[in-house]
């Protein structure tokens, strides 16, 4: 029998309910790999909410691949959607930080596959929220601000740092005038920060105990920070220069 799931037309579930009732009509008529997924899963669907990739296929025996085929059977886009699915219905919310590093660590050993299948989803899954929650107005103010800016300048503390690395050798391939502030030795180049700049300030949550220097320019309209942060989804936000 081929491994390949069935084509299907049917929206993905809506509901936890609807997921079990789904399951119970595809279960028995899958390709052996594929009914591997559908009996783990249906004696342990309150696991999908906290479970990798890679944990869903060592626990069903069998590859990555598999479970994001029998996802896309089910009518999901892939792990990622039906794992939102069973984290709505979660009382206490997504695991946080430290968890999922815990989860990460406890995962399987030697699957160099199964660790590559979890970052595509994780990068997959966070596409799709910034899909869903970009705030377009809070992003055309920032990009109206950074191109009126005299000079952008980047911070980013921890793993920030390279993001705001990146955007650096971005603009300065565009020619576009941007200091990195890296830190180094203690060093903030506080000074440089003048009138007319742009402080683009990039962190993750949770966030780094450090905070980054207060620029010395003046408090006025013409001085603007804007922080590019994640609290579950990626915000643009415009805040005032703290005196």
């Amino acid at each position: 029998m081929s491994e390949l799931p069935p084509t299907t037309a049917a929206p993905p579930p809506e509901s936890v309910e609807a997921f079990r009732e789904r399951l119970a009509q595809v279960s028995g008529q899958l390709p052996r790999r594929l009914q591997q997924c559908a009996d783990y899963l249906a004696e342990h669907s309150d696991r999908i909410a906290l479970s990798t990739v890679a944990q869903i296929a060592k626990n069903s025996e069998v590859p990555p691949s598999a479970v994001m085929r029998f996802c896309q059977l089910l009518g999901f886009s892939g792990f990622a959607e039906m794992q939102r699915l069973f984290r709505s219905a979660l009382p206490a919310g997504l695991p946080d930080y430290a968890t999922r590093l815990a989860n990460l660590k406890a995962g399987p050993r030697g699957a160099p596959a199964a660790l590559v299948a979890e970052f595509v989803d994780a990068g997959r899954q966070s596409l799709e929220a910034l899909a869903q929650d970009l705030n377009e107005t809070a992003l055309e103010q920032a990009v109206s601000n950074l191109a009126a800016a005299r000079v952008i300048h980047l911070a980013g503390l921890r793993r920030s740092f390279p993001v705001v690395a990146y955007l650096a050798y971005v603009f300065e391939k565009l020619d576009v005038a941007a200091q990195l502030h890296a830190g180094t030795g203690g060093v903030s180049a506080r000074a440089a920060m003048l009138s007319g700049d742009v402080l683009l300030v990039v962190s993750f949550a949770p966030y780094s105990a450090e905070h980054w220097p207060s620029p010395r320019a003046p408090v006025t309209s013409a001085f603007r920070l804007w922080r590019l942060q994640t609290a579950g989804t990626a915000r643009c936000q415009a805040l005032p220069i703290p005196s």
